[in-house]
């Protein structure tokens, strides 16, 4: 069967698919931001023998009409529309190929990608950033919880498709609500929004560039299947793909105008100067010496009697004043522990919750097959916001939806 380009909201990938990421460290990617500015049709002309049918796909992208919005010219906005294109099959996707291109260790390999990666990266180098890290949200119908062990650092070298809005997540087509299923919570200060380039901008779309870092902030298992990976973007000590350098636009200064030459004066207006008088000058007088003065007897000094050591005056020092017993402070109550305790329907459930607001010492939470619902899951996340001792939280084998999920994802965002 031909391949064709798809606008079929089922066969939007990017946001769920999964390749396996490389376990060591590849070499960073350089080069590429050396490579001059050109037309989509030019940066890409170099893949036709690696991507089938680009040609196709970029006539289709420039079809497109863009407003220059950002300060993107056609080309660049175009670059961002080309890499959301879903294509059939779906391993003929342009974007599919660049990121398996991105985690080979053979950096060979992206030398004809040279012209697309600088073009793409000056396009989302132009869109603005957020004053604040976003949190995004991105799935994969497998349990990766193995791979992402808490605390550890992990390099994605591909670009990465996320989304705003979680509940596009939750479509069947997508991560779903039922079966094995990995949901990442994102905390992140590079992505870019580019929901008006996208082919769907239903799907609130954050591109997430490549070749960017994360810690494991916290892994969850939440029962049904689902586990819950927080990651927060981090910056290495050394950049891992080189950024792209955009020009600084200096204001034009005017030319200031010439001044106008100023009209000689007539010849005859010019005073001749007027010759000095040879007068004579007075002769100096010649002060009078002052007469000498008497000079007195230089007086010799008087010693001062000697102060024998009785004569000093002794100073008698004084106890010191009694020091009054510090009162002992009373410690005050935490003000996030609320007064009177939430209550829930599960009685197993409720002591675990006051506990966890009550007992700070408390470090391990097994809540396996508590029959513990959405509602339950807002109580403990409300506790979990409080508690700071808590390492372990064990909810297998519960009955915990994609809003319960939710919730304690939320919690785990504020209690880090």
């Amino acid at each position: 069967m031909a391949a064709k380009f798809t606008d079929e909201p089922q066969h939007v990938l990017r946001f769920s698919d999964f390749t396996l990421q490389p376990s060591r460290m590849l070499p960073p990617i350089l080069g590429y931001e050396k490579e001059p500015l050109v037309s989509l049709e030019e940066a890409t002309d170099p893949l036709i023998s690696i991507v089938p049918e680009v040609e196709r796909m970029v006539w289709t992208v420039k079809q497109r009409n863009f407003d220059g919005e950002h300060g993107l010219t056609d080309d660049e906005a175009a670059a961002i529309t080309l890499y959301t294109m879903e294509w059939e099959p779906t391993d003929n996707s342009f974007y599919v190929i660049l990121n398996k291109t991105l985690q080979a260790a053979n950096r060979k390999l992206l030398k004809p990608w040279f012209l697309y990666l600088r073009l793409i990266m000056t396009s989302l180098a132009k869109l603005p950033s957020d004053s604040n890290r976003l949190t995004v949200y991105r799935g994969v119908k497998l349990d990766l919880s193995a791979q992402y062990p808490k605390g550890n650092t992990v390099t994605w070298w591909g670009f990465s498709s996320c989304t705003a809005s979680v509940d596009v997540l939750s479509n069947e087509q997508f991560l779903g609500q039922s079966g094995t299923r990995t949901l990442f919570n994102i905390d992140c200060s590079s992505a870019k929004t580019i929901k008006e380039y996208s082919f769907f901008p239903e799907e609130e779309e954050v591109l997430l560039p490549a070749a960017r870092q994360f810690q494991v902030i916290a892994s969850l298992n939440s029962g049904n299947g689902l586990h819950i990976i927080q990651l927060k973007e981090i910056q290495p000590k050394f950049p891992l793909i080189n950024p792209v350098l955009q020009p600084t636009l200096h204001p034009v200064i005017p030319p200031m105008p010439k001044p106008m030459p100023l009209p000689d004066p007539p010849v005859s207006s010019v005073p001749k100067p007027t010759p000095l008088s040879d007068s004579p000058i007075p002769p100096m007088t010649i002060p009078m010496p002052l007469p000498d003065l008497p000079v007195s007897p230089v007086l010799k000094p008087t010693p001062l009697p000697d102060l024998s050591i009785s004569s000093v005056l002794q100073l008698t020092s004084l106890p010191d004043p009694p020091i009054p017993p510090r009162p002992k402070s009373t410690p005050l109550p935490d003000p996030r522990i609320p007064l009177q305790l939430p209550k829930c329907n599960n009685p197993k459930l409720q002591k675990y919750i006051d506990a966890m607001y009550l007992d700070q010492t408390l470090t391990t939470l097994n809540l396996y097959d508590s029959q513990i619902g959405d509602q339950g899951a807002q109580h403990l996340a409300n506790a979990l916001q409080i508690n700071k001792t808590l390492t372990t939280f064990n909810l297998y084998n519960n009955e915990i939806g994609d809003q319960g999920a939710q919730h304690l994802a939320n919690a785990l965002q504020i209690n880090k």
